[in-house]
């Protein structure tokens, strides 16, 4: 399929996904898996930096539009794209630009999770953080961020193992 379509119908598809199935999903009362910001990490590794940043505000926007949270997602989602490309460089042996894709099946497992987890790290610390808004909650909003991105990484997980071949090889 082409590029040109693939990204837009996976972005519509994510976007439905996080908003009809993972959003009716508690656990413990206060997890709720983010599968979203997935999403903005791996768009193509040579997209122009200012195109994932309007990418990752309008993603935001649309979930904030669901869950009627203001913009709380929007500014989560753009610093995370903001800080994608050092992600990549940490992650990486190559410089995040001469990267094929970014797929668990390029990156290997090891360092695909290490980039999953650091990223919904910091962009679940910038969204409970902004909705707190306060120093004094900062343990209900690291427990909150921990939590949080161990589950959303668990179903990213199992959902990468679960739709992509190459990924399989990878597990």
């Amino acid at each position: 399929m082409n590029e040109s379509v693939r990204i837009p119908l996976g972005f519509v598809l994510g976007i439905l996904f996080q908003v009809l199935i993972l959003n009716n999903i508690q656990l413990l009362g206060f997890m709720n898996p983010y599968y979203y910001p997935l999403l903005i990490m791996t768009l193509p590794a040579a997209m122009n930096q200012h195109g994932v940043l309007v990418i990752a505000f309008f993603t935001g926007i649309a979930v904030d539009a669901f869950e009627h949270t203001g913009a709380l997602h929007a500014s989560a989602a753009v610093v995370l794209a903001y800080l994608r490309p050092i992600l990549l460089r940490l992650v990486s042996t190559q410089s995040g630009r001469e990267l094929p894709s970014v797929s668990l099946a390029v990156l290997g497992f090891r360092n695909f999770t290490l980039y999953v987890f650091i990223g919904l790290f910091l962009h679940h610390f910038v969204l409970f953080f902004v909705d707190a808004l306060r120093l004094s909650n900062i343990d209900i909003v690291l427990l909150r961020t921990i939590s949080t991105t161990v589950f959303s990484l668990v179903v990213i997980l199992v959902i990468q193992g679960l739709i992509s071949p190459q990924a399989k090889k990878s597990l």
